[in-house]
């Protein structure tokens, strides 16, 4: 019985993201429950082939022990307690499920030989028929109703952009280098049919950032460490842009004159509390009116969420939610740091990819999206035990 489920773990694995790519392009959030539901039979499977409990990674299980411990006491001030508990306890039904996922023995069985050969072909396949479905369309002539549908498609690209990354990585170290600009280049079809700006502004980010990287990865290390820590005056820059700056934002498009608002009155809710925050939570309960609310334009109900991860940490869970957020970004960094040195780059794009994402456009307690961050680690964790022997513990081989 060990012997067939540790033969046909890794099939398993690649039939999980030929479902999420393939299908997960049209619905993003199918992500969640693939990166979910697969870590859980991934460590349990892993853990009968081993015949030992798998073991999650080390410090990411400190990491979520502290912000599950930190977000229960700021649970008992919260301004709706009942929310902040019930959010608390959804996270953690995907924080360990993920951490499951990128668990010892689930990385040292998930290696596909043709991972990388047919994940690629999936994910242009899934890119190009989304952009079948995308063109032409001229949104400035669409119905309200048509435009909605065609902007849930961004969530399921904004996916499919990170995990570009590993994938671009695999091509540059194989002596199939010479697919990775037609693979950018067939990428790019859909990127420039979506509606997905922050999509588009990530791609390009992350791929500066692997040019930079190759040449002085060290200072793209620093760089993205420093933006991490300045990234809470965020909101605040925002807000002296609406107040002194307005004809700034006049040529800006209305999606991105929205989130200038949401970061206005954001910024006065964490002026409020500024130490304990609201609650986990919360953030869409707290009152967009005062004292702008009536020059907006765009924001006319309280925001989903802050469209910031600094923000969203800061206005919920006050400075030990920052705290948190700059302990993951930097443990992230560190991470990618440890990986094999041609991967560096890759990583870094990544990285920066994610961020970008949490800066400007999703829910940071979205879990779709930190699915979409365990599998694209995991999707790097496989191309290094294909290239890095010191991991494999084989011999040395190019990426299939």
């Amino acid at each position: 019985m060990n012997d067939i489920l540790s033969r046909r773990l890794p099939d398993f694995v690649l039939l999980l993201y030929i479902l999420a790519v393939a299908a997960g392009t049209y619905t993003g959030g199918l992500w969640a429950g693939v990166g979910i539901g697969g870590g859980i039979i991934l460590f349990v499977a892993s853990s009968l082939v081993d015949k030992k409990i798998s073991r999650p990674q080390s410090d990411l299980t400190i990491m979520a022990v502290a912000f599950f411990t930190v977000t229960a006491f700021l649970n008992l001030q919260s301004s709706q307690p009942a929310l902040s508990w019930h959010e608390w306890g959804r996270l953690l039904t995907i924080f360990v499920p993920l951490l499951f996922l990128l668990s010892a023995g689930v990385k040292r069985h998930a290696d596909h030989p043709k991972f990388f050969i047919v994940i690629p072909a999936v994910l242009i396949l899934a890119g190009l028929a989304l952009a079948a479905r995308l063109y032409p369309q001229e949104t400035a002539t669409l119905p309200p109703e048509m435009l909605t549908k065609l902007v849930k498609y961004n969530r399921g690209f904004s996916y499919l952009v990170l995990l570009s990354f590993p994938i671009m990585a695999s091509l540059w170290l194989s002596k199939r280098r010479w697919l990775l600009l037609p693979f950018l280049l067939l990428l790019f079809i859909p990127a420039g049919l979506t509606e997905s700006r922050s999509s588009k502004l990530a791609l390009m980010v992350g791929l500066i950032t692997i040019i930079v990287a190759s040449i002085a990865p060290l200072v793209v290390r620093r760089l993205l460490a420093a933006a991490a820590i300045i990234a809470p005056g965020w909101s605040f820059v925002a807000r002296e842009i609406f107040l002194k700056y307005p004809a700034i934002l006049g040529p800006i498009p209305p999606s991105w004159r929205a989130r200038v608002e949401i970061w206005d009155y954001m910024s006065y809710r964490i002026q409020e509390k500024p130490w304990l925050g609201w609650g986990l939570g919360t953030s869409h309960t707290l009152d967009f009116l005062k004292p702008h609310g009536a020059a907006y334009l765009f924001t006319k109900v309280p925001a989903t969420h802050p469209h910031n991860v600094m923000t969203e940490l800061w206005v919920e869970l006050g400075l030990p939610g920052l705290a948190l957020g700059i302990a993951f970004a930097f443990l992230t960094l560190k991470l990618v740091s440890e990986v094999d040195r041609r991967l560096v780059p890759f990583a870094l794009g990544a990285w920066t990819v994610a961020f970008c994402f949490s800066l400007i456009a999703y829910d940071f307690w979205t879990d779709s999206l930190f699915a979409a961050f365990a599998m694209t680690a995991l999707a790097f964790a496989i191309l290094q035990k294909q290239i890095s022997p010191r991991f494999s513990g084989a011999a040395p081989e190019a990426a299939q």
